[in-house]
């Protein structure tokens, strides 16, 4: 996740977010990050992005907001199903300042 604060009086305001999260049979990136808008501006913009695949992801210049570079080589065994699964439950608690659950799986 990446956000933009605005620094106040008494205090901050979030003012830009971004989010991103990725799923792959073999492997997933995701990126979330800040940058200048203009050099020196001050102005800032959030982006994101993700992807996932099935074979071996290769990155290079990760966070660089000129780019990241992906190289992909196929899944050998792309027939074989991706078995990915919970023990137990789980708990999401995002966005409340009191910890409450907005989310519960499965």
């Amino acid at each position: 996740a990446a956000f933009t604060v605005t620094p106040g009086n008494l205090s901050s305001t979030v003012t830009g977010v971004a989010v991103s999260a990725a799923v792959g049979k073999e492997n997933a990136a995701a990126q979330a990050f800040n940058y200048a808008t203009t050099a020196g501006s001050g102005n800032v913009q959030n982006s994101a992005f993700a992807i996932g695949t099935a074979g071996t992801l290769g990155a290079t210049s990760v966070g660089d907001p000129k780019g990241t570079t992906f190289t992909p080589i196929a899944d050998t065994k792309i027939g074989t199903a991706q078995a990915n699964g919970f023990s137990s439950g789980y708990t999401i608690k995002l966005g409340t300042a009191s910890g409450d659950t907005l989310g519960t799986a499965p």
